[in-house]
């Protein structure tokens, strides 16, 4: 008997006898649209791409199977399998680890930490660097006491204690103070002429081989009476720079002339929050040289005070101190300073170098002097006792005819000036002033020690241009 679909031919296509064989009619496509006769008609089938067709047959593990979701099913049976077995060999591979370690140390025996050796040499501590006095009326004198502890295993000596400020001062501390001992170091600070938040500090110098110098600070905040604010000026007039740079000075007039008459006029405004009854009572001045006078603005609360200053002024400084009562209970005081500074009349700034090594070191400096006065002179040579300062003398610049700056380079590398000091030596053809030492030193306030027996003391000249 002849085959059902014997001779049939295919248009584009070719007969697929594995097809037939199970029941499919449907010849093997390559093209989109594959005609086929079958019983002498033509029969027109829907295009079916090569790479879609599944093979019938597909090996998995030399297995056959018919159907592309069983074979599915035996991939992810065999894929879980695979999983299980790897989490159990990491299972037994962190058993393993975990048997081959080292046990865990005891934990520590009570009774602390062992004790730690003393520092070589003197060492301090202190039990707190800096002290906040809270709030105080201005003119108080606050006083506190810190404790140093030397944790050294020799004497620490404290050697020097300087204010960076005249209102503070430090007296009768402890000049030596044995291995686990301790010392007091008392602070007092003078708040007469303070205002507002204050921090004030003292550098202490010690044997300390390691930490040669401590700082200790006292802050907080003073109440004042009066709010100071300067309406008129004899010199700066009120919309000017000069004037809004003196606005906040009071009684401060800076530098004048000997010659030269001064006034002021400040506002006072009432601060204390209570009704204040201001009253002046007098000027304490070593040279009388200023007057004062008061006047009521808006009663108990706003004031003007006009401070005039006569001729002539003596060179360097004219203080003096105007007193108030003022009615309240708290504060029954009330004080104004009044300075006023006469330069001399060739005058050199800075007069005196600081080179401290705790800081970073500025290795370019200058030095200016200025001719305050009417006679004309001349710098006649520049020179140093330390042969590795560079000095140079500059041309004047012009509009500053009586200005000469002095250009001083510092020796490289780690320069530290000796504590009898390094000194720049200024030859003038003044007759008054034939020559001026500024001596370079390693802290601000010091004064030079002796220079040491035996070293001589030789200039070298500096370069003039």
């Amino acid at each position: 008997m002849r085959a059902p679909f014997a001779g049939a031919r295919c248009q584009r296509g070719s007969y697929d006898h594995d097809s037939a064989q199970h029941g499919n009619d449907r010849p093997r496509a390559f093209g989109p649209v594959q005609t086929a006769r079958l019983g002498g008609r033509a029969r027109e089938l829907p295009a079916r791409s090569e790479s879609l067709r599944m093979p019938r047959f597909l090996p998995v593990f030399g297995a056959k199977t018919e159907s592309h979701f069983q074979r599915s099913a035996m991939l992810r049976n065999v894929t879980s399998f695979l999983f299980t077995i790897l989490a159990l060999s990491a299972v037994l591979v962190n058993s393993a680890a975990r048997a081959q370690a080292p046990a865990a140390p005891p934990p520590p025996k009570p009774g602390g930490p062992a004790p730690v050796a003393s520092p070589e040499g003197a060492s301090w501590s202190l039990d707190s660097a800096s002290h906040d006095f809270g709030t105080t009326w201005a003119g108080t004198m606050m006083t506190h006491t810190f404790i140093v502890t030397n944790k050294g295993n020799d004497v620490l000596k404290i050697l020097e204690a300087k204010p960076r400020c005249a209102c503070s001062v430090s007296e009768d501390y402890t000049r030596e103070i044995p291995p686990g001992g301790q010392g007091n170091i008392p602070f007092k600070l003078n708040t007469a002429l303070k205002s507002g938040q204050v921090s004030e500090s003292l550098v202490i110098k010690t044997s300390d081989p390691v930490q040669p110098y401590m700082t200790i600070e006292m802050r907080g905040f003073v109440k004042t009476i009066c709010k100071l604010e300067v309406i008129d000026d004899s010199v700066a007039k009120p919309g000017t720079t000069e004037f809004a740079n003196i606005r906040n000075t009071a009684a401060n007039f800076g530098r004048v002339k000997t010659d030269q008459k001064v006034w002021r006029k400040i506002r006072m405004e009432n601060t204390s929050g209570q009704p204040l009854d201001l009253k002046l009572q007098g000027i304490n001045q070593p040279t009388p040289r200023f007057k004062a006078e008061l006047k009521e603005i808006k009663p108990r609360e706003l004031f003007e005070l006009s401070v005039t200053g006569e001729p002539p002024f003596p060179s360097g400084y004219t203080n003096g101190m105007i007193s108030f009562t003022t009615g309240i209970a708290e504060q029954s005081e009330f004080q104004v300073g009044i300075y006023a500074y006469v330069p001399p009349r060739i005058e050199v700034m800075p007069p005196r170098m600081v080179v401290n090594p705790k800081y970073p070191i500025q290795t370019m400096r200058s030095l200016k002097v200025n001719n305050n006065g009417d006679r004309h002179f001349e710098i006649s040579s520049i020179s140093c006792s330390n042969p590795d300062f560079v000095l140079i003398l500059r041309a004047p610049l012009p509009g500053t005819p009586k200005t000469r700056e002095i250009q001083v380079k510092l020796p490289l590398g780690q320069y530290q000036p000796p504590r009898y000091g390094d000194i720049i030596r200024i030859e003038t053809t003044d007759p008054e002033q034939p020559v001026i030492d500024v001596y370079v030193l390693p802290e601000l306030n010091m004064e030079p020690e002796p220079r040491p027996e035996g070293l001589p003391l030789v200039f070298h000249a500096g370069r003039m241009n």
